[in-house]
């Protein structure tokens, strides 16, 4: 063991709007007089907007250039490269490694080991690892299926979290707010098609007016509002794109409980930050999110991917009276 006080992360695009968790990590290492460089593989494709990281001075960002790379090493003498995610990122960290240079971890936090594991070199790169780092139990199962037991002893579970005050003060759902948020990229995984294909049989059924905010932006927005007209849910269904935390927080202030639509998932943070405002949540039974949401204490699970289950959890929440929301987001 070791004292360190100098890392690199290493990760496939920073900055990234979808990813302040990792804005979040870095901030709270500095505030702790850790010294950090950071090496995005890939320029970024989009404008540095997280005050996290503007606070945080998380500018110092070298794009991947193998001799520069190698020059910020020798300068910096890091004590260990940190990578987010176990793709590229924690290909490029070992191959470092192998080639001399420092020691390395990585945090694998869901897709990136749930989707592909068997091309990935999986047992190569913990091998190679100092340590590894998974944010959820059920994501340590996945990866000790793809290395050998020799190994396991290398990947502990390191989770999440949010910084210390987050969400105190605030105040319990408001008893007339019957709006559901969702946060999130538009994109495939995170199910915003069955979140809108649940809504149209709840629009069929509850009388009272409802509303669900889709917070974020992404490749499948186009998709996303055709099906949105298509379902006649114009009036129920608002994208708001993508929003910074202080934005987030506001939706989250005025949220009767914050629903979770993903089709693969490791732990998502946004949970967290729901709970954290004494939000229930509805989330599917998937992946890391049963550690976390408790059925009919601080929230209601469904069956991933069942349309008819999600359609009914959204409708008890709409029908639980003010008092018994106020008691599941202090439990939360």
């Amino acid at each position: 063991k070791m004292r360190i006080q100098r890392i690199i992360y290493v990760l496939h695009i920073f900055p990234k709007l979808s990813e302040t968790f990792v804005a979040g990590e870095m901030a709270e290492l500095r505030r702790r007089g850790i010294e950090l460089r950071i090496l995005s593989l890939l320029p970024p494709r989009e404008e540095l907007r997280h005050e996290i990281i503007r606070r945080a001075g998380l500018a110092e960002i070298t794009t991947y250039d193998a001799s520069q790379f190698a020059n910020v090493i020798r300068e910096f003498r890091p004590q260990l490269l940190h990578a987010h995610f176990a793709t590229n990122p924690a290909e490029v960290a070992m191959l470092v490694r192998v080639l001399g240079g420092p020691p390395y971890s990585f945090t694998a936090h869901g897709s990136d080991i749930m989707d592909r594991p068997a091309q990935m070199g999986l047992s190569e790169k913990v091998g190679h690892a100092a340590f590894v780092a998974a944010v959820c139990s059920f994501g340590r199962s996945q990866l000790l299926r793809w290395v050998p037991h020799a190994l396991w002893n290398k990947v502990c579970v390191i989770r999440c979290g949010l910084a210390p005050g987050y969400g105190d003060g605030e105040s319990p759902t408001e008893e007339v707010s019957r709006q559901l948020l969702c946060v999130g990229r538009l994109s495939k995984e995170k199910g915003q098609l069955l979140l809108i294909e649940a809504a149209a049989q709840v629009a069929a059924n509850f009388k009272q007016p409802f509303e669900i905010v889709l917070a974020g932006d992404g490749p499948m927005r186009v998709e996303v509002e055709a099906l949105i007209a298509t379902k006649g849910l114009g009036q129920q269904v608002r994208i708001t794109g993508w929003l910074d935390a202080p934005g987030i927080q506001n939706e989250l202030r005025h949220a009767r409980a914050l629903v979770v639509p993903s089709l693969s998932e490791g732990l998502p943070v946004v949970i967290m930050e729901a709970m954290a405002y004494g939000r229930p949540v509805i989330a599917p039974y998937l992946a890391g999110i049963p550690e976390l949401v408790a059925e009919g204490s601080t929230g209601w699970l469904y069956p991933a991917s069942d349309v008819e289950a999600l359609a009914r959890a959204i409708q008890t929440c709409l029908e639980t009276p003010p008092s018994v929301l106020a008691r599941m987001g202090e439990t939360a």
